[in-house]
């Protein structure tokens, strides 16, 4: 059986609608869960001040060093002499004098340590936290960020970066799906070269009975627009799986009753799913219809960018669902073709034996599935398109 990332069930998942568990496998556990690979050290913020200050303690810390090391030298150098030994005011002990001469270099150099340490400004540390202290209560008080609708002012939840306010260079946002409602409204599609626009008026009154859309003859001796009407049954339940499709033996332009429509049901099994992806920028489905008194037959319907999907089709209208497309996306309407394509019952087994060797393959089953979505998607006879 394939294992992929159609299978996989998040914990705390309910598993519906399934009469057979082949088995399971318990993946992305301990540091191969997501929250442990995206983990990071978390580093702390600090202004330029603060870069700069930290910079400077730096360079003083070594000056600082250097001349404790370089007058512990020269203390020695000059008590090299016997006659330089102490001077008069600073006697050493006998025991001192006892001591040897490394632990008696390294006090002497801690000594010079402790004499010089002004050199580090730590007052200046101590000033400018105060000023963020006190900057941190003049942003609170700001009476030109104060938000009317919230009744609140600016609150200040740190004061390490206060300072960096006002100096911002670069503002990074990502795509504007997240700063707009990303609301997709059905503008139109294109049906083998006929334009459907939603909202139809039939007979001069909106039908709130029945589902309606005005159908546009596209075709090159002018257009025609008439109105097409198909009641919605009230015994049809909304969670029927089935599919009410127009005959296209029923010319009639008008069409108020249900008796007067031509009306199939079919009933489709969804079989194999080729997943969307960024590259073949595409998505297919191979399903087998099947009804009363047709013959069993397995389709694959093909969705995706009109650049990947046209050149893959033998069949159809392609130009005028081509000029159609071209208008829409002048317009600023996101498009999508639709095409299909029928399989025979060898044709079949030849695809489902393709996807299940890639989906089993363990060594570059990216590109195996690639290849076997790309031999299947082919000869497809073009359908139409929409725009939102």
């Amino acid at each position: 059986r394939t294992l992929g990332a159609e299978n996989l069930l998040l914990r705390g998942a309910t598993l519906k609608n399934t009469q057979h568990i082949y088995g399971t496998v318990a993946v992305y556990t301990g540091m191969e869960t997501k929250m442990a690979l995206n983990y990071q050290s978390k580093s702390q913020k600090r202004s330029a001040v603060e870069k700069s200050m930290n910079a400077f303690l730096i360079v003083y810390l070594c000056i600082l060093i250097s001349k404790a090391v370089i007058n512990t030298v020269l203390k020695y150098a000059w008590q090299w002499s016997p006659d330089r030994d102490e001077p008069w005011y600073n006697h050493r002990t006998e025991n001192e004098r006892q001591r040897h001469v490394v632990i008696r270099a390294f006090t002497d150099f801690l000594a010079f340590m402790v004499l010089f340490n002004y050199i580090i400004p730590v007052s200046m540390y101590v000033t400018v936290e105060m000023q963020k202290f006190l900057g941190s209560y003049f942003i609170t008080w700001d009476e030109e960020m104060f938000d009317e609708e919230l009744g609140e002012g600016a609150q200040v939840n740190t004061s390490d970066l206060n300072e960096e306010l006002g100096q911002v260079e670069y503002v990074f946002t990502d795509k504007t799906g997240t700063l707009t409602e990303n609301n997709m409204e059905f503008i139109e599609c294109c049906v083998d070269g006929n334009v459907y626009i939603p909202h139809a008026i039939c007979n001069g009154q909106i039908l709130s009975a029945a589902s309606s859309i005005d159908m546009i003859d596209s075709s090159p001796g002018g257009y025609r627009r008439v109105s097409v009407c198909v009641w919605q049954s009230k015994q049809t339940s909304k969670s029927s799986l089935k599919r009410l499709l127009l005959c296209s033996r029923c010319h009639r332009t008008e069409i108020q009753r249900l008796d007067a429509v031509c009306l199939l049901s079919f009933r489709f099994e969804l079989l194999h799913v080729l997943n969307f992806d960024s590259v073949r920028r595409r998505m297919s489905v191979i399903v087998k219809s099947s009804s009363g008194k047709i013959q069993t037959q397995y389709l694959l319907f093909c969705k995706g960018a009109d650049s990947s999907i046209f050149p893959r089709v033998v069949s159809g209208k392609v130009e005028q669902v081509k000029a159609r497309v071209e208008q829409n996306a002048v317009e600023g309407l996101r498009t999508l073709c639709v095409a299909y394509r029928r399989l025979s019952q060898s044709e079949y087994e030849e695809a489902c034996h393709q996807l299940t060797e890639a989906k089993l393959a363990l060594q570059d089953r990216e590109q195996r599935l690639a290849q076997a979505y790309d031999i299947i998607e082919r000869d497809f006879v073009l359908l139409g398109a929409t725009a939102v």
